[in-house]
């Protein structure tokens, strides 16, 4: 973890155009999306870090990781993100791992100092803020935003091929598949023929040319603890039942 921390930061120090001002206002992303995913692997280790162990080093970590994470406005993995620390938190409060009253204390003053950034920001570069305003709304409203539409059209287009091949995929005869998308204003090709399909999606990708196997195996370290934790939810749900029939 500290190994990619402390890599981002090295790439940063050699190319500091890399989180320039003008850069995010232009939505130039110097990142590609794969490399911002790996940030949140360390920035949920920091952050159990500092909430199990308190320590004040790994708060500052986690916070210029989600710095960065939203800098680099990879929209998926703000997305991702979110949804990370949502089930992250949830799982720390089923294990009765989260002190609140020892954690309070630094949510209050990381809260107040965000906001005091955010007003700077928002007095001195209005612009920003837009920014931001605009990212939030195309996640809300992908049909408004280029890159939400193209993954709608590619979805539609593409998802017959996905159920007609839905166990093993389509494998390399998804190379061989006449590209699907053309110019609205030459008609030309997208994409070069036989270089794949350039999908904006890791599932639609995956079920397209390896299937539903291959996309469960991928998955499946993530969604072992997942259903261990519904399975324990739905025991102590029951168990709270016969109890509460067994009282009245």
């Amino acid at each position: 973890m500290n190994f990619i921390f402390y890599g981002i930061l090295i790439k940063i120090l050699i190319n500091p155009s890399i989180v320039s001002l003008g850069a995010f206002v232009s939505h130039v992303r110097l990142i590609p999306s794969e490399s911002v995913f790996l940030l949140l692997l360390p920035a949920l280790y920091f952050f159990n870090n500092y909430i199990l162990e308190y320590k004040k080093l790994a708060l500052l970590k986690f916070i210029i990781l989600i710095f960065l994470i939203i800098y680099f406005q990879h929209r998926s993995v703000w997305t991702a993100s979110f949804a990370a620390f949502a089930l992250n938190l949830f799982i720390l409060i089923r294990q009765n791992a989260l002190n609140f009253k020892k954690v309070l204390p630094y949510i209050l003053i990381f809260s107040f100092t965000f906001l005091v950034i955010f007003s700077l920001v928002a007095t001195k570069s209005p612009e920003v803020v837009k920014k931001i305003n605009q990212d939030v709304n195309n996640i809300l409203n992908p049909q408004e935003d280029s890159t939400g539409s193209w993954r709608i059209m590619q979805f539609e287009a593409y998802w017959p091929f996905v159920t007609k091949h839905i166990v093993e995929g389509m494998r390399l005869k998804g190379f061989e598949l006449p590209v699907q998308f053309f110019s609205s204003e030459n008609g030309s090709q997208l994409f070069k023929s036989n270089t794949g399909h350039h999908f904006h999606s890791y599932y639609i990708d995956t079920l397209f040319y390896f299937g539903l196997i291959v996309l469960i195996v991928t998955l499946i370290v993530i969604l072992i603890p997942i259903i261990k934790i519904v399975v324990n939810d739905i025991v102590w749900f029951f168990n709270f039942y016969l109890e509460f029939r067994f009282r009245f």
